[in-house]
């Protein structure tokens, strides 16, 4: 969890409970953790699907930040004056959830996971959509974007939410959104609509969420508001270029009516170096200014630094005929007078932010004036300058005599609070605000003169605004969108010109409207765009890179038959081998064969007429020295001829061997340390398979990134200092669920499992709530991520292959387990057998339901899971690894199933000699002896046992669902570079280096391209930022091979499904271009599709 170290809310509730005598919020409805990339025009920011937003706001070309966080607020009483407010600053994520309320101001927890996501749209898109909907263009193989499919135009009125959601055009005009009969977002195709409730922007960001879970702040009850967001962009000008706009409509779905209410607009504006700044308001503009505190940004902008602004363009109506002149327009109670930016509070060193202490600090923040520059009289803006001279709004007609009021402190860190109302907004009504984030630059002039600029380019979006968001002849702008579905491609315009002129790359043009191409030859191709209208013309270029070739070049099996290691792709051991192995009662596949697409090295078969059938092997071996780096040679077993390779595996290369009709690709990857010296690897992938989809038992504790026991993966920067003083009890402060700095600050593998599953060198620790125990903290140092593996773990209902374990202790004290068992340690009950009676064999064994097996190296590994015998009404005292499917107790004190976490271990033990290091699966001997034994077992044999832990994951029963219901198996997968592997080396073949055995058999040789049918096949969203979803029309439940390679055609993701779809997370990959190929294995049926990855 990354934290800035500057202001946190909290609340703690000293409550009895099972994690002991803090807890910092309950959590009744799940925390909104989806986020996608408004990236359109010359800034590219992360919005998220709560109130927390703008993370890492960048400009494009110089990628600089003028702006690091901003919160959305609003607070406002009753008819008893009682106070409602919901908002924060930087964990802002605890006072909104995802979806919305029904019209009771009630919702549930499904619904609202079902809202925990985001719709990326783009305008063109769903131009194109109606164009081919109404039959205005052809488009081969179209298929409709899924953030079209699925955007939630309705609500489930069954369940007493309101029917309609998100605005859309009803093409047949039967109120229900189905893009199958014409209907689509609501954007503004026409020019009709005006500036009603629609989609703004050339592209979009929509989402909704509420208020209605406890939120940061204990200042009083939520609102139970719904909020309809959109975060938007638009091309066109450098003014809008450099603009990004927010709209917030608030649905009150309470049944009381609220007076004095106030919409607040928190941002820190860290201007590229966010300590010299200054702050300023323009009162007539409404508009909240951050600029540099002198001519010269140090380290970030350089000379000539910008200035950035927050304009409230839109708010809701003010109170009627209240006497003021609410949107500073001369005008005193006009019709349709709206309430702007009424109050601005600059946030510094000489003036706080609010804090959770002072009570009502936050609503106050938001609804009360200030004194001007000291004189004693009130003022609704801080730092207003001269803007206000002529009518002084901000000071209700008073001249202060003082002739303006700038900010003179030292330049520093500024935060920026703005606040729209006060307003009412009675029961089922709704109010919108519209933002707008302003950005400009003087490049020949200093900090002023761009602060100056910037006030001009607030009155262009103003104006803009005010012409509901509409230009007469707009600039155009050089950028086109690009549809693709396999070889075919739409080049699409984003905005309306008079005459288009598209040069695809290859030699043909088009003078349409839409540039509908489909290309026959593998190549980047330089496509452009000359456009015109009556007042501008843009000619724009880029670069299409498209793999017609290579779209299903069959790879083969392969066998390891020593060494380690994976290249950075995903294994899978072939089923025949699994079934072999199961079958042995052996504890390890000496020889793995893995699958073809799923193994440590790719052999692709790209000319059958010149291969031989037979088995062929790929040996490594040093380029140089005994630490040099391997390079490789190449041959058919039984036969001469040796093909070595073009290069050392120092860098990725793709060998092509034309005399074999094959191709050899090596993916080398390394050990890093880019965080620290800590030895780190990146996560591959991971998921849960159900042999009965249908039966998805299987559910987790996912991390979330909040202070609570839910926060048990702790990956980031968050660095808090202690506060003893505050906090004597120390797990009750903040900073005992510091992250691990320095392992994993970008937190790729919170992303396991979906923050189900972590690294034990991640997991929390000491304190109640938290996995690891304070008598092992010590062994979480011991486990750099170069001994973490790829493993199988498999659930079965067949006893044959269960995993004989140790039962460890989960309770938080040792005051109420049975035997007054420490947590970590062994249980104190009797060893059960596998029908979970006592055995007589002693205390803390049991057997786990199935078995985990290192898919590097063959080996099957030790388990442990733990019980909270402390717990029995959660199945926590009978050494059965059975979790319930409660996570929370009926007074929301956390349970999580009676904490059944599962415990893997490595092998340490490098051979028989090493006895006190854990060996491969031993039948539970090893954990017996040193961690259940009482006899045996000590802290350091203890210790041996939790230095070996590789993995937690924290399993909880689906809701309605029954424990092993079908054979499921999860997949861990890390990257591991080639090494070698065995004890003592000397004794393997040129001390233990990777060799494979090619299995090559051609008799099932692909079709030519020419050949294949084309399947058809959805993925979306597109674009995405951390998962793809995959699917495809399979009736037959045929196997597919599904292969997601980079631009320069190395595989990312490569695996096989007898489904019809498949979820693949691309958190950890760089933002960028990536193709997705799914095919059948005889090749007959193919697509292939272009997915971009954005942050």
């Amino acid at each position: 969890m990354r934290k800035r170290s500057l202001l946190f809310l909290l609340i703690t509730f000293t409550i009895p409970n099972i994690f002991g005598q803090c807890l910092f919020f309950d959590t009744l409805l799940p925390h909104p953790t989806a986020s996608s990339m408004l990236d359109l025009n010359s800034f590219q920011t992360t919005i998220a699907n709560g109130s927390l937003n703008h993370l890492d706001y960048i400009g494009k070309t110089d990628l600089q930040s003028p702006l690091y966080r901003s919160t959305f607020w609003i607070g406002g009483m009753d008819a008893s004056n009682n106070i409602y407010f919901s908002g924060g600053q930087y964990y802002s994520e605890n006072s909104f959830s995802p979806g919305p309320l029904r019209t009771n101001g009630t919702t549930e927890w499904e619904i609202s996971d079902n809202f925990n996501r985001t719709w990326k749209i783009n305008r063109w898109e769903v131009q194109l959509f109606r164009d081919w909907f109404l039959g205005n263009i052809s488009v081969p193989n179209y298929t409709i974007p899924e953030s079209i499919l699925s955007y939630p135009g309705n609500g489930n009125a069954s369940l007493g939410y309101a029917h309609m959601l998100a605005p859309f055009h009803d093409h047949n005009n039967d109120g229900i959104y189905n893009p199958n009969d014409g209907d689509y977002p609501e954007f503004d195709l026409d020019g009709v609509i005006g500036c009603g409730d629609k989609l703004y922007g050339d592209q979009c960001i929509f989402w909704i969420m509420n208020d209605l879970r406890p939120n940061s702040n204990n200042v009083g009850s939520s609102l139970q508001v719904e909020v309809h967001c959109q975060a938007f962009a638009y091309v066109g000008s450098e003014s809008l270029n450099n603009t990004t706009f927010m709209r917030y409509k608030i649905i009150n779905r309470s049944p009381i009516d609220y007076h004095d209410v106030y919409i607040g607009n928190w941002f820190d504006g860290d201007l590229g170096r966010g300590t010299d700044d200054r702050i300023e308001s323009d009162v007539p503009r409404s508009l909240a200014i951050v600029f540099n505190g002198d001519s010269l940004d140090e380290l970030n902008y350089g000379l000539h630094p910008p200035a950035f602004g927050i304009d409230v363009l839109r708010g809701p109506g003010a109170i009627p005929f209240d006497g003021l002149d609410n949107d500073y327009d001369g005008l005193v109670d006009e019709a349709d007078e709206m309430n702007l930016l009424s109050f601005f509070k600059g946030l510094s060193a000489d003036m706080p932010d609010p804090t959770y202490a002072s009570g009502i600090d936050y609503y106050n923040a938001i609804s009360t004036s200030i004194d001007y520059d000291s004189t004693g009289i009130l003022t609704s803006h801080t730092y207003p300058g001269h803007s206000d001279t002529a009518y002084w709004y901000s000071t209700n007609g008073i001249d202060p005599g003082s002739g303006g009021w700038f900010d003179t402190l030292p330049p520093g860190d500024r935060r920026m609070l703005g606040s729209t109302g006060p307003f009412s907004i009675s029961s089922g009504d709704s109010v919108e605000q519209m933002l707008a984030l302003v950005w400009a630059r003087d490049l020949n002039g200093n900090h002023i003169d761009s602060k100056e600029k910037l006030r001009l380019v607030s009155d262009t979006i103003q104006d803009f605004s005010d012409n509901c968001m509409s230009i007469a002849c707009p600039e155009l702008y050089s950028d086109f969108g690009v549809y693709q579905e396999r070889t075919n491609f739409v080049f699409t315009p984003i905005q309306e010109a008079i005459s288009y002129s598209w040069d695809f790359g290859d030699g043909t043009s088009s003078t349409n409207k839409y540039g509908i191409h489909t290309y026959t030859e593998s190549d980047t191709f330089n496509v452009c765009l000359n456009a015109s209208n009556a007042c501008s013309s843009v000619s724009v270029c880029k670069e299409i890179f498209l793999d017609a070739i290579n779209f299903n070049l069959p790879t083969f099996p392969v066998q390891r038959i020593q060494g380690t290691g994976n290249g950075g792709w995903d294994l899978e051991i072939m089923d025949t081998c699994i079934q072999s192995f199961e079958l042995s009662g052996n504890n390890i596949i000496e020889h793995p064969i893995y699958k073809p697409n799923h193994s440590p090295i790719r052999v692709e078969l790209i000319e059958p007429s010149m291969v031989d059938s037979g088995t062929y092997q790929l040996k490594m071996y040093p380029s140089g020295g005994w630490l040099s780096p391997f390079t490789w040679k190449m041959y058919r077993i039984g036969y001469t001829d040796t093909v070595y390779a073009d290069t050392n595996i120092s860098i990725y290369n793709r060998q092509l061997i034309p005399q074999w009709g094959i191709a050899v690709t090596i993916n080398p990857t390394n050990y890093t340390q880019p965080f620290s010296s800590f030895i780190y690897t990146p996560p591959i992938t991971s998921d849960v398979n159900y042999e009965d989809p249908t039966k998805d038992w299987l559910g987790f504790i996912e991390d979330e990134d909040i202070l609570g026991p839910t926060n048990w993966i702790l990956s980031g920067t968050r660095a808090l200092d202690t506060d003893p003083a505050t906090y004597p009890n120390y797990c009750c402060d903040p900073a005992s669920q510091n992250d691990y700095v320095g392992i994993d600050d970008i937190e790729s593998y919170e992303t396991l499992l979906g923050g189900g599953a972590s690294p034990y060198r991640l997991v929390s620790r000491r304190c109640p709530g938290s996995i690891v125990a304070q008598d092992f903290m010590g062994t979480l140092s011991a486990n750099d991520f170069n001994f973490l593996a790829s493993i199988d773990l498999v659930f079965t209902n067949d006893t044959t292959l269960w995993t004989r374990c140790a039962v460890v202790e989960t309770h938080d004290t040792d005051t109420l387990s049975i035997g007054h068992a420490k947590k970590q340690y062994a249980r104190m009950s009797n060893s059960v057998n596998k029908s979970g009676n006592p055995d007589g064999t002693g205390i803390g064994m049991g057997w786990f339901p199935g078995y985990a097996l290192n898919v590097e190296t063959g080996e099957r590994l030790n388990i442990a899971f733990g019980e909270d015998s402390g717990q029995p009404m959660n199945n926590g005292t009978d050494m059965i690894w059975n979790p319930s499917d409660i996570k929370y107790d009926s007074l929301g004190n956390p349970v999580f199933g009676g904490k059944h976490p599962i415990f893997i271990f490595g092998k340490t033990q490098i051979d028989s000699s090493f006895f006190n290091y854990m060996p491969m699966y031993d039948g539970g001997v090893f954990l017996e002896s040193y961690l259940a034994d009482s006899n045996s077992a000590n802290s350091a044999t203890r210790n041996k046992v939790w230095r070996s832990c590789m993995y937690v994951l924290y399993p909880i029963l689906k809701p309605g669902r029954n424990i092993l219901e079908t054979r499921t198996r999860v997949r861990l997968r890390v990257s591991k570079p080639y090494e070698r592997f065995g004890w003592p080396l000397s004794s393997y073949v040129d001390n233990g280096v990777p060799i494979y055995n090619i299995l090559i058999d051609t008799s099932n040789a692909s079709n030519s391209i020419n050949e294949q049918d084309i399947l058809n096949t959805r993925i979306y969203p597109n674009p995405t930022s951390d998962v793809l979803n995959i699917s495809f029309e399979n009736l037959t439940n045929e196997k597919f091979l599904l292969t997601m390679v980079d631009i320069t055609g190395k595989i990312i993701h490569a695996g096989e499904t007898n489904r019809g779809g498949v979820q693949l997370s691309l958190l950890g990959l760089k933002d960028g271009i990536y193709i997705v190929y799914v095919h059948n294995k005889n090749g007959s049926k193919i697509s292939s599709s272009k997915v971009i990855k954005t942050r």
